[in-house]
């Protein structure tokens, strides 16, 4: 692997503190820590606005300055307040520490995890620094400060054991309660001429004694004091007396901090211009960051859409690309571009249209441009629909769902009798399906007779059926079209009805807006130019207004998101901006009470497990969206994503399927509570593990333990091979995963009977699912294949990081079986490199788990006990070598296991 690049990589710049005082004793901390040598994760912890990211952008500045040595050999920087999504910061970590190459396409989930624990073991010293980690962290109950993530969690659970040259930089403000080791470092109130001095930089004059008051009234709190010191600095005249009186902690349980901040932002609402105020509270609806042209596509309204942009539609419409194919009428072209335009006009008449006026047009362009491709297909437009909208005649007038005038509901009930008529025409010699709406037309109860004209020959017939039809499905577009229309001038009303003073403001003013917003510190210019705001600060100013006004701004800002992520061309998406869109969608309709629309969000248009999760490999975007959700739309797919990560327990109690509990105890190795889940197949797997039986279990499909592994076990190598029909099965039905395990399965019996290069096949076949899918399970079963492999070709620092990475992959996730077979695979190692005590200590770890009540894994035990034996015989201990070989030799005869021949020459030598 090449070095890594030594330049810094900070994908997001910390934001400096914009009155930076204080923090000597914190950063000569970091500072001390850095040049001691100092590995593995150190945290700096504080309240919100403490000042913890000040501090860390500070150390960087000096780290990068030279003045704290070594120097690194790369540091990496990212910040979860920007991006919250780890599995974007996996793969932009790997990027950089593996030397610039691009990530494997196939490499998804802990799959990317791993390749990215092999990159940090290269070189070093490595810094990585993460921002505002309680973005992906619990924030209360029983595992408070509990890294949510799973994946994000194994790799500083990997960096706080000593993972490579490597140290991590954190600040959150929970404490990590997962990581049983790494250094916390508090980040606490400012010193008292630290605090005297943020006051004075930020406007507020007077003697020390007067400054020195208001600290002890509001705390020391750094970002509290910020805004002490910005509100009588901007608003009070500079005047300490002026100060906003403190709040009284009337609860003895309440949090002091927390109600002096909220009381200096309950002062800003008073003295804030309205402009200001109604942006800041829109700024604080969003999760993430925007940049601002993001903001003016959500926010800006000014100027609104005049009667002239009405007209300049009808034009572009007509010129769109897509009209190409719609009729080759220039009547009909104008009829639906004219239609367009009457509907934009009737709207602008009724409310005002929110602009800009070109941001309304593009978006208007973009949906029809969208519906007119529906003329290259016919398959799933949806005539009934039409027919269902339609065939009330009660309905006089046009109105939202039922854009299409009412000459053209006669018309379109007139084409359907024509349709008809002609499709049952004699002349007519081959025979369509159905057409969707004449069934619809049908079942609605519209049944013409038939009809026949002697004077029609066959060609006319075939030309007027041909025209019929396209005629029908041009009213269908223009249905489309027009509802389309009407709901994009109801959307743009809406904004403009909600934006208040918003709605005055233009871009040079919103901007300035915005500037002035940064200026007061509310609002933070990132480095990569987007804006946001301080959690405390958005969690005060998010909950501003009624509940049915946030609601409406939910709302507003899904349909808005929805609108950008349906674009021309597009179907299921894939790239991570639309992915991003539909996510923030689904939290707002969620945040809006539109749980329906929520759950529609993301089984249509994220595609749902089988799209999100099976094709794109997004198990942490799939998990953190269905996470929203109260209670799970879909516990089968959460249970999935669970499974994946190596989360088994959680998984198990979110499926109530028995095989896939079942699988969950098997691959846990509770091989005794597999007969509790109440499946057989599995059930008499566990027993035949156990050594209850030497009877082999039916084959069952998707099985966590197949039957080619349990032929394997017994040695029957011939009988194991016509079990490899099951591979292609697998392939053929979709099922990846299963298909992964019969190939890595197979590896391991090709390596036994057919040799090294036939296994490294189906090794290499193995591992782009099981990186692309990142399946915690897969990957253990790779690392053990791939160890074994490697020691039978002499590799034996190749097996040993493969064994490493196996058993830290098992035991993060509790796994088992697979734990019991990596150690003695380590055993094995320890044995090839002739080291009998690191083997032994291997040997009676598998030994204990395996014989372990809530495991039984009697086949584990078994090599086990052999290796163990082994590993005394080569310590000259022979007692005790004899005593394990024995058991080791009884426990091999009673369950069929071939390798009792081998432990039995064993048992005679030691006697020798």
């Amino acid at each position: 692997m090449s070095p890594h690049p030594p330049e810094p990589l900070l994908v997001h710049r910390l934001p400096p503190a914009p009155h930076f005082v204080g923090r000597d004793d914190e950063l000569a901390r970091l500072c001390d820590a850095w040049a001691s040598g100092f590995r593995g994760v150190l945290a700096l912890v504080g309240l919100g606005g403490a000042g913890k990211t000040a501090v860390a952008a500070r150390f960087l500045d000096d780290l990068f300055a030279g003045s704290v040595g070594p120097s690194p050999d790369g540091v990496f920087v990212w910040s979860f307040y920007q991006e919250p999504d780890a599995g974007l910061f996996l793969e932009e970590a790997y990027r950089y520490f593996a030397g610039g190459r691009s990530v494997p396409a196939a490499a998804k989930g802990a799959g990317l995890l791993h390749l990215l624990r092999a990159a940090l073991e290269e070189g070093g010293p490595h810094l990585l620094v993460l921002d505002g980690l309680e973005r992906v962290q619990r924030p209360g109950g029983a595992e408070y400060g509990r890294v949510e993530d799973p994946l994000l969690r194994g790799l500083l659970a990997r960096v706080a054991e000593g993972a490579g040259q490597t140290a991590a930089l954190i600040t959150s403000r929970f404490p990590l309660s997962d990581l049983p080791h790494y250094c916390h470092l508090d980040v606490c109130g400012l010193p008292r001429g630290a605090a005297l001095d943020l006051l004075r930089q930020r406007g507020v004059v007077g003697e020390d004694e007067a400054l020195a008051a208001l600290v002890e009234r509001y705390g020391s709190h750094a970002l509290t004091l910020d805004h002490l010191g910005g509100v009588i600095g901007q608003f009070l005249g500079g005047d300490p007396s002026r100060a906003p009186e403190a709040p009284d902690l009337a609860d003895p349980g309440a949090d002091r901090q927390a109600l002096r901040l909220a009381r200096l932002l309950r002062a800003y609402e008073d003295h804030l211009p309205s402009e200001e105020l109604a942006l800041l509270c829109r700024l604080c609806l969003l999760r993430r960051g925007a940049d601002e042209e993001q903001i003016r596509q959500l926010f800006l309204c000014n100027l609104p859409v005049h009667l002239h942009t009405a007209r300049e539609l009808a034009d572009q419409i007509k010129r769109l690309p897509a009209t190409s194919c719609y009729s080759k009428d220039e009547d009909d072209l104008g009829s639906l571009a004219g239609a367009v335009r009457a509907t934009v006009e009737a709207a602008i008449c009724e409310a005002p249209i929110a602009g800009p006026e070109e941001t309304f047009r593009r978006e208007m362009l973009l949906a029809a441009a969208k519906v007119l491709e529906l003329q290259h297909q016919t398959m799933g437009v949806e005539m009934p629909e039409l027919v269902r909208f339609y065939s009330d005649a009660l309905f006089d007038a046009a109105d939202e769902r039922h854009p299409l005038s009412t000459d053209e509901r006669v018309r379109l009930l007139s084409l359907l009798r024509r349709y008809e008529e002609l499709s049952r025409h004699p002349f007519l010699n081959y025979k369509e399906p159905p057409l969707q709406l004449q069934v619809a037309f049908v079942s609605a109860g519209y049944a013409p007779p038939r009809k026949t004209s002697a004077d029609l020959t066959p060609a006319d017939v075939v030309c007027a059926f041909h025209k019929v039809k396209a005629e029908l499905y041009q009213l269908t577009y223009k249905h489309f079209m027009l509802w389309r229309v009407r709901e994009l001038c109801r959307l743009y009303q809406r904004k403009w009805a909600l934006a208040g003073q918003l709605a005055l403001l233009d871009v040079r003013q919103l901007r300035r807006v915005l500037d002035t917003l940064v200026q007061r510190h509310l609002v933070l210019r990132e480095s990569d130019g987007s804006f946001s705001v301080h959690p405390a600060v958005r969690d005060h100013f998010a909950r501003l207004g009624t509940e049915a006004e946030r609601g409406e701004w939910h709302d507003l800002l899904r349909e808005q998101m929805i609108s950008l992520a349906h674009r021309p061309g597009r179907h299921l998406p894939e790239d991570a901006r639309t992915l991003d869109l539909v996510e923030e969608a689904i939290y707002h309709s969620l945040s809006a009470g539109r749980r329906d629309e929520a759950e529609w969000l993301y089984h249509n248009v994220l595609g749902g497990l089988r799209h999100l999760g099976w094709k794109l490999g997004e198990t942490n975007r799939g998990l953190r969206v269905l996470r929203q959700f109260d209670p799970c739309p879909d516990p089968w797919a959460l249970a999935w994503h669970l499974r994946a990560l190596g989360e088994l327990d959680e998984a198990h109690a979110n499926n109530s399927l028995p095989p896939f509990r079942a699988d969950i105890r098997l691959l846990q190795g509770r091989l005794p509570q597999v007969a509790a889940e109440g499946d057989e197949p599995r059930t008499a797997v566990a027993a035949f593990l156990m050594g209850n039986t030497g009877k082999l279990p039916p084959s069952v499909l998707g099985c966590a333990v197949p039957r080619l592994q349990l032929l394997l076990y017994l040695g029957r190598y011939s009988v194991a091979w016509y079990a490899s029909g099951m591979e292609q099965l697998y392939g053929d039905i979709g099922w990846g995963g299963e298909q992964a395990r019969c190939r890595l399965l197979l590896a391991e019996l090709a390596r036994r009977s057919a040799g090294v290069t036939a296994a490294g096949k189906y090794l290499d076949e193995a591992s782009a699912w099981v990186l692309h899918s990142g399946s915690a399970e897969h990957l253990a079963l790779l690392h053990l294949v791939r160890a074994r492999l490697a020691r039978a070709c002499g590799e034996g620092e190749a097996a040993q990081r493969a064994a490493d990475e196996g058993l830290h992959v098992a035991r993060q996730c509790g796994l088992g079986l697979a734990l019991v077979e990596l150690l003695c695979e380590q055993a094995e190692i320890a044995l090839a490199r002739s080291d009998p005590a690191t083997a032994e200590s291997f040997a009676g770890a598998a030994l204990e788990r395996a014989v372990a009540a809530d495991c039984r894994f009697a086949w584990g035990e078994a090599e086990a006990l052999h290796l163990w034996g082994r590993a005394l015989f080569a310590q000259l201990r022979t007692e005790p070598a004899r005593a394990a070989l024995a058991k080791a030799l009884d426990l091999a005869q009673r369950l069929g296991d071939p390798r009792a021949a081998e432990v039995e020459r064993l048992l005679a030598r030691v006697g020798e």
